[in-house]
């Protein structure tokens, strides 16, 4: 009867939001759109269509509840796909490398405790704000993610507004090694740690070139550890958005090596989420001492 009373009020437009203010997404910088189906067959036409685009690749798909299920947690229904179209996203990190940190786009699609299916996505908006970018291709990203999203719910589209400031949320250190080291470092670290998954490795640059653009060297790594992070998707199941963690390595014009990541409570309060002190405390230690390890340090 929830459910039925929550679809109904998508389709009644005197419906107003406070009705279901309590599934709504607290996100900031996220657009997301209620299905008028359940989750597996929402999720199921969302990447049939991702893998129907033509340039559009599939680079990765996590599965938050198995993933939750071999560390014995219990999860609702929880995914993200990971996807991408170098033409359309180079042009973000060509103005920014650092744009690569939230790059290749994903969508989240969760159900929440009324079984009610949400799928959400960061804004382009979202990306040009915290990474100070602004590309010709972005409306053509936004238009497409929008369609995605509203074809798999076969709903409309919702915005939570930017609200974010350049560089918030993002943490950099500053390698003593060259780019190529700095970037095997990485991965063998995140590989000699068994509680450490190695979900996608993304090179950038050439991903780049392969639709005839240049990029200095920019590589991204995503990693989990459902240990960590299942508590934080039971609190709040928007934050698949941003789970699994990523790590970027990437060579500025001065001959720099950096490597950037989210900052694990800048994370946890974009999506509402709260009473996760010391976990959120243990991320952010394993983070850094992966990114300093990376360094050289």
């Amino acid at each position: 009867m929830i459910r039925l009373f929550i679809l109904s009020c998508l389709l009644i437009t005197s419906c107003s939001d406070d009705d279901a203010a309590d599934n709504l997404p607290v996100t900031t910088g996220a657009n997301y759109s209620f299905s008028r189906a359940e989750f597996d067959e929402t999720y199921s036409l969302l990447v049939s269509s991702l893998r129907d685009a033509g340039p559009v690749s599939i680079v990765a798909q996590v599965d938050h509840r198995s993933n939750a299920s071999r560390v014995n947690q219990e999860l609702r229904n929880t995914s993200t796909v990971f996807f991408g179209n170098p033409a359309l996203g180079t042009p973000f990190m060509q103005q920014n490398q650092q744009a690569g940190l939230d790059l290749p786009q994903k969508f989240a699609v969760y159900e929440n405790e009324n079984e009610l299916t949400t799928v959400i996505y960061n804004s382009v908006d979202y990306l040009n704000a915290r990474h100070g970018v602004d590309p010709e291709s972005g409306d053509m990203v936004a238009q497409a993610l929008s369609n995605f999203a509203s074809s798999a719910t076969d709903n409309s589209v919702r915005s939570n507004g930017t609200r974010v400031s350049l560089n918030q949320g993002v943490r950099t250190v500053v390698s003593d090694q060259d780019f190529e080291t700095t970037y095997s470092t990485l991965i063998s670290t995140l590989q000699s740690n068994s509680n450490i998954s190695i979900v996608a490795e993304l090179d950038h640059q050439a991903n780049a070139a392969s639709v005839n653009m240049t990029l200095r060297p920019t590589r991204v790594v995503i990693f989990g550890n459902p240990a960590l992070g299942t508590p934080l998707l039971q609190e709040g199941s928007s934050i698949a958005l941003d789970l699994p963690q990523k790590m970027l390595v990437y060579e500025s014009a001065d001959g720099s090596v950096n490597i950037a990541y989210n900052d694990a409570v800048y994370i946890a309060q974009r999506h509402g989420i709260s009473g996760q002190s010391e976990n959120l405390e243990t991320i952010n230690m394993a983070l850094s001492n992966l990114a300093n390890t990376a360094a050289g340090r």
